[in-house]
Formats: structure tokens, C-alpha cells, sequence
């Protein structure tokens, strides 16, 4: 076991106020330390090998410069809850997200820390600066998508095999003209082969969402999936945006954050909405190692996402609620200019389950619903009306109480309200 200078271990503790404005990232953790260590010398052991990689100083190295670079253990306690800095330097310019991820979860892979997960972090100006962040945020895509206020309604087109362009095609355009905002590709919705190819649905999908728009006099907007390889992803991107698509999907999490954000600086000015999905390998709680959804958050709309997968209430995916993590992550903790990002509520919401979502995701959430509307029982243009008169009736401010007796009002004077209700089997969560 390699032993830590003693110089070096005395000077690794410091109080966070004495960083505070310094240029430090600082990261909160909850470790289960190693049989061996206590939880001060797991949190010291975790940060030294990821700032100086090594604990012996080697030939060409001087003692001063070690200081320097090797950041601090800020706190710890029993809990095994630490919180480390890392000094800016540890990341160059051109090092970008990839080197921030790798700093805060490089420690998971030694034997100093039986449990390692990622809580949260705190980023500096001073690397906050270093990152546009998103380019339309929620201001931008309202403006985009012609949607002033309340929620945006949207549509899943699925799935990628065993439907044709035609069907999929009149499910599009009958949710548009219902009143669905945007249809978007499912996550899995990128290249397939045959008729659904990315060549030959997006033109399609772009025309659909075109002429509705023509019909209705509301703005309406295909969303592409390009979650793919940074560098098919440009040449996706670019094949949507001149198709006349409004919006991209992209898995920020399978991507990788650096070409995340190198994709993005090449999106042609189109609002980008990443799923992550598949972080729940890293982000499932109560789990020994992971890292917070939040973090993920974090670190995507650094990179300049528009709208962020959050989880959804009363779906299939794990957890009974919206993820809260993610949910602060969108509009805080990153500077006093960066944009604030979407949320969004994917899956199987139907409208016996939209307001639990409106009222745990809030008001600037985009709803990206499948089956609530391509199944629903008279239909995927009815489905979408109901949809729509629900979210413009119940603001996400009210109590459960107040929300359960104006969709009772609605269903009063709205059949389809009333019979989605009862097809998908409504029931008030809280007692009334």
C-alpha cells in the first residue's frame, strides 16, 4: 500500500469557505469506505490519485507544484458523506466535459471505497465560462415552438420496426391536428433499415408537421433522433435541419458528454433534447456506486442541451415519481447567465396521469406522450384534444384537491376527457 506524504496529507483539509470563490469544482459524494481506511483517509486517497495520480512524488517533481495542484478534502463525516475540490486546472480548455466526468468518478475504480456515489457538484465560474450552455433553453424553445405558457404536448412516433411509414405517417399527422405541439422520434428511432430509415421518415415527418401547421394556424415541429456516433450524428443533423425538422434527439449519457457537446456546436441552430437513457446503469438510487441524476444534468446542459429527460410519475421507469435531482439541475447551479433547460416526461402518460407529471416536472416541461394518445380509444386526434384541454385547464400550481375536481369538471363537458379517464383508470392519489 503505497503511504501518502505527510506533508501533503496535513495540508489536504480545508474548510470550504476557504475556496469559496477560488476557482475550485467542488464535488459531494457518499462513499462506504474500504476495510483498512477510515472515511478521511478513503476521501484523501480518492482525490489525491485523481489530481496527482500518484502518491509518491516522483524525480521530476517538486513539492511546491503537488501542493498546488492537489486540491482538498473540504469535509467528511461517519455518514461517509465528503466533499472534495478539484482545482480548475485539472481541466484544460480543450479538455472540456470529458475530463470533468473522468475527474469526478475516476476514484470509483480503486480499492479505497466499497461504496462510491456521486451526489452533486458545485461548478466555478471560472469553468462555467468555458461553456455556452443551451442556445435556446426554455425562453428559446417556447419562442420555437409557439407555446407561450403552459406544457408542451408532444407525441412519440414508435416503433422502429413492425410499422409502416404510412401508418406511422397518419398517426402523425391525426395527433398534430388534435392538438399535439411536436411529434418526436422514439429513443430508440434512429437509423433502422428499411421504410422508417432516417432518410426516408424524416422528409415525411417535416412535411406532416408542415402542412398541420398550414391547417391549424399553430406552429407544429418534428423532433429527429440522431443518437448515434459524433460524427454521424453532424451529418444527421444536418439532414434534418434541411428536410425542414425543428428539433434533434440525442442520448447525451451514450454519447459521451465531450461529443455531446461537440454535436451540439454543430446543430445548426435546432433546439436538442437529450434521453440519457440507460444512466439508470450509474443514476438508480440505493445502489453502493453511481452518480446522481443531477450531476448528469448538470454536465449535459453545460453542453449545451435544450431539454433534458427527467423521468416520468406513474410510469413504467424505475422510481414512483419525477427525478428531483435533474429537476433542480435545469435551472440552477451553473452561473447567474447560463439558460435554463426543458424538462422532459417521456412514455406511457396518459391523461389519467398528466397532472401528477405537470405537478411534479412543473409548468416548463415537454410531454412526450405514445400510447395515452396513439391508443387512445377514439382515437389519436381525439387522444390529443383531450390531452390538450386537460394541460390548458390545470395549472401545476394547484393542490391535488383543486386539480381532482377541475378534471372532474372537464370530464363533465368534455366526452373524451371523460372516457380516457375511465378507459385508463383514473384514481385522485391524495384523499379528497
Amino acid at each position: 500500500m503505497s503511504t501518502i506524504n505527510p506533508v501533503e496529507y496535513k495540508e489536504l483539509f480545508r474548510s470550504k469557505d476557504e475556496v469559496a470563490g477560488k476557482g475550485y469544482l467542488i464535488v459531494r459524494y457518499r462513499i462506504l469506505e474500504a476495510a483498512g481506511y477510515s472515511v478521511a483517509e478513503a476521501a484523501a486517497r480518492s482525490l489525491l490519485i485523481t489530481t496527482l495520480r500518484s502518491y509518491i512524488q516522483l524525480p521530476f517533481e517538486d513539492q511546491a507544484s503537488r501542493l498546488k495542484e492537489m486540491g482538498y478534502v473540504l469535509s467528511y463525516d461517519d455518514t461517509g458523506t465528503i466533499e472534495l475540490a478539484y482545482p480548475a486546472s485539472f481541466c484544460s480548455t480543450s479538455e472540456g466535459l470529458t475530463q470533468i466526468f473522468v475527474a469526478v468518478a475516476h476514484a470509483v475504480d480503486y480499492g479505497y471505497t466499497e461504496g462510491y456515489w456521486v451526489e452533486d457538484m458545485e461548478v466555478p465560474d471560472e469553468l462555467v465560462s468555458r461553456y455556452q450552455g443551451p442556445r435556446f433553453g426554455v425562453e428559446g424553445i417556447r419562442k420555437s415552438f409557439g407555446v407561450e405558457t403552459r406544457p408542451l404536448l408532444g407525441v412519440v412516433l414508435k416503433p422502429r420496426v413492425g410499422a409502416s411509414l404510412n401508418d406511422l405517417s397518419q398517426a402523425a399527422y391525426d395527433s398534430l391536428s388534435g392538438g399535439a405541439d411536436f411529434i418526436v422520434d422514439d429513443l430508440l428511432f434512429v437509423d433502422p433499415d428499411g421504410d422508417l430509415s432516417f432518410s426516408k421518415r424524416v422528409p415525411v415527418f417535416s412535411k406532416i408537421a408542415q402542412r398541420v401547421t398550414m391547417e391549424t394556424g399553430e406552429k407544429k415541429t418534428y423532433v429527429a433522433n440522431i443518437s448515434t456516433s459524433a460524427f454521424r450524428a453532424r451529418k444527421l443533423a444536418t439532414i434534418a435541419k434541411n428536410e425542414g425538422a425543428g428539433g434533434l434527439v440525442v442520448n447525451g449519457f451514450a454519447m459521451g458528454f465531450g461529443s455531446l457537446q461537440d454535436v451540439i456546436d454543430d446543430s445548426l441552430d435546432l433546439p436538442v433534447i437529450t434521453t440519457n437513457m440507460g444512466d439508470g446503469l450509474l443514476t438508480r438510487p440505493n445502489q453502493p456506486n453511481g452518480i446522481s441524476s443531477g450531476v448528469i444534468a448538470k454536465l449535459c446542459r453545460l453542453a449545451g442541451v435544450d431539454a433534458i429527460h427527467c423521468g416520468t410519475s406513474s410510469s413504467e421507469c424505475y422510481g414512483p415519481e419525477a427525478f428531483g435531482p435533474a429537476i433542480l439541475a435545469l435551472g440552477s447551479g451553473l452561473g447567474n447567465t447560463m439558460r435554463r433547460s426543458f424538462a422532459v416526461a417521456e412514455g406511457d402518460v396518459t391523461i389519467a396521469d398528466v397532472w401528477d407529471n405537470i405537478y411534479s416536472l412543473g409548468q416548463d416541461v415537454m410531454l412526450e406522450v405514445c400510447s395515452g394518445i396513439l391508443s387512445f380509444p377514439t382515437g389519436p386526434k381525439m387522444g390529443a384534444s383531450a390531452f390538450r384541454s386537460i394541460i390548458e385547464t390545470l395549472g401545476y400550481r394547484l393542490n391535488p384537491s383543486d386539480a381532482h375536481q377541475k378534471l372532474m369538471e372537464l370530464a363533465g363537458t368534455n366526452a373524451d376527457v371523460k372516457l380516457g379517464l375511465e378507459y385508463y383508470g383514473y384514481q385522485p392519489k391524495l384523499k379528497l
